[in-house]
């Protein structure tokens, strides 16, 4: 039963496969490819169990939140066309008009702004620059030409001349209009952080924050996410990931009261377990000793990285080929020197990490 609870998480299947295709009699060695038919038994176990199984919990999980959602907020006692209809209002209620500029102040100045800011072209040649500005900075490696940084330089600075010269003409145009648009602050935000920065590393001011240069390279590098406000298929998905930003963090939350507490209770019953050294999955990095040490180790066996492995090494007992004591308590710890020395125990470690995996992973 273990076996196919670490098989349904797909976490170690192809040695398990391998050894079972080997396999001859118990306490016998194997022998290459004894049992090539056990593949596609596999193949079926992996399809059943740890995808069309996950779907389904998945999707029940899915289907009984929204059921729960539509409860609380009273929308199971509204008709499917008053559903729709509240819909269209919200949908409404959150769309943001597009500003008519007039082209016929009396501002020579701004009236060519406006044309540019509205021009297809001034458009293109700004998308086409972000793009050049972003494989110029890919350009870059480990010792490479002096020649080769000196000429990105120089054209880092001109395409951060080209997008100042953008953010000024489009505050002309649009005035206070401009900074009611979420894109037009991100990019304001990069050129003026980038213009901070160049003139910090001109005047060899040390970045109390970072490396400077490695921090300008990020914040020029971010031009790429306004790629999202021209193609509108990625502006669906972006919208969509901002809209459920909401659920999200609840759900994130949930999952950190649950990293919580059962970071509490791993501390309590496995703070004890004897640590190996740093080629044994339970080691100085990865044990059990403190809050902070199990919070992260639980984070990282949320993410699959070998939890079966760490699971088997707290569940060993005494053996002859592991020394550690059955019944370890303060005296006997700091006869140790103050290092913990305790045994595991196979049912408290399986019995954990099943629920580990069933409400958190």
């Amino acid at each position: 039963m273990m076996s196919l609870f670490v098989f349904q998480t797909l976490e170690g299947w192809t040695i398990l496969m391998y050894d079972s295709v080997d396999a001859t009699e118990v306490n016998y060695l194997g022998v290459r490819d004894t049992n090539s038919l056990y593949i596609f038994l596999y193949l079926i176990l992996v399809i059943v169990l740890a995808l069309l199984f996950t779907n389904m919990f998945v999707s029940i999980v899915i289907g009984t939140y929204n059921m729960e959602k539509d409860f609380l907020s009273f929308n199971l006692l509204l008709t499917e066309e008053q559903s729709s209809w509240i819909q269209v209002q919200i949908m409404t209620y959150k769309a943001k008009p597009i500003a008519n500029l007039n082209t016929h102040s009396s501002s020579f100045i701004r009236n060519t702004a406006i044309k540019i800011s509205l021009s297809r072209v001034f458009d293109n040649t700004i998308i086409a620059c972000i793009i050049l500005n972003t494989l110029v900075m890919a350009l870059t490696w480990f010792d490479e030409p002096k020649q080769l940084s000196e000429v990105t330089e120089v054209l880092n600075i001109i395409f951060m001349v080209i997008f100042t010269l953008e953010a000024i003409i489009k505050i002309t145009a649009f005035k206070k209009l401009y900074f009611k648009d979420t894109w037009n602050i991100f990019d304001f935000t990069i050129v003026v952080s980038t213009i901070i920065m160049l003139l910090l590393n001109a005047a060899n001011v040390p970045v109390p924050f970072g490396n400077g240069p490695m921090i300008l390279r990020a914040l020029r590098i971010g031009r790429i996410f306004r790629l999202i406000k021209q193609a509108r298929q990625l502006q669906i998905i972006f919208n969509t990931l901002v809209d459920s930003a909401a659920s999200q963090g609840s759900l994130g939350l949930l999952l950190v009261m649950s990293f919580f507490m059962f970071a509490i209770i791993g501390r309590s019953l496995f703070g004890l377990v004897k640590i190996g050294g740093p080629n044994v999955e339970l080691n100085e990095h990865a044990n059990f000793r403190d809050f902070v040490t199990s919070f992260l180790l639980l984070l990282r066996c949320s993410t699959g990285e070998n939890w079966h492995l760490i699971m088997i090494e707290i569940a060993r007992t005494y053996a002859p080929d592991y020394q550690c004591r059955e019944d370890e308590d303060y005296d006997s710890m700091m006869a140790n020197g103050g290092e913990p020395f305790a045994c595991g125990s196979p049912i408290t470690s399986y019995t954990f990490f099943v629920l580990f995996n069933i409400f958190v992973f």
